[in-house]
């Protein structure tokens, strides 16, 4: 039996998926928010985490108001992450939810990020369009990922709402190909089609 092997835009769901399944692992009664690093290949996932009351402190600490005292997964996240193992803006982020303005300057400063994806939610994301995009970090939401992910298993590729998003396919996998052919030269890079295994 041959096993097809996912597209690139599979992964990248399926991580993300993972990522936000992660966060409900958090004690923060407010809202649960996962957040992950890993590379384009999907295949290293450098640093996890979640938001909640920081290691050492009790679990049961969250005051479920706002701020509710837990610490967010980003920075926690950005603490696992060694920095010496990467080069600028060659890691992607997922995160739960559009981050606070401290959480994306912690995550720019590690100067390692390069695409942030994440999950639109009641979080405004106005830092992602302004302090984000300055730093030279693509952002984009998760919805367009299944969006496209859907388009390609119904086999319809084509759909008058792609011009009305900020993303094509075709500029999606540009800017995934100019970063394969940035970090990784001299090989062969697999998945890199969205599309296509």
């Amino acid at each position: 039996m041959k096993l097809d092997m996912p597209t690139l835009f599979t992964r990248i769901v399926t991580l993300c998926k993972f990522f936000e399944q992660f966060g409900k692992l958090t004690t923060c009664k407010r809202k649960p928010v996962g957040c992950g690093v890993f590379t384009l290949d999907c295949n290293n996932i450098p640093a996890i985490a979640h938001n909640g009351p920081p290691d050492g402190l009790k679990k049961n600490r969250c005051k479920n108001d706002d701020p509710c005292g837990c610490g967010h997964s980003e920075p926690v996240a950005m603490g696992r992450l060694n920095l010496r193992d990467w080069e600028p803006g060659e890691l992607f982020i997922f995160t739960g939810a559009a981050p606070c303005l401290k959480c994306a300057l912690a995550v720019i400063s590690t100067r390692s990020i390069g695409f942030w994806i994440y999950r639109k939610t009641a979080y405004p994301i106005d830092v992602l369009e302004t302090v984000v995009k300055e730093s030279g970090i693509v952002s984009i939401p998760i919805d367009v990922f299944e969006y496209f992910l859907k388009k390609c298993t119904d086999g319809d590729y084509m759909d008058p709402l792609e011009k009305s998003m900020d993303y094509s396919l075709i500029k999606l996998e540009g800017l995934f190909m100019d970063h394969a052919n940035k970090f990784h030269p001299n090989s062969t890079f697999p998945y890199i089609s969205l599309f296509h295994a």
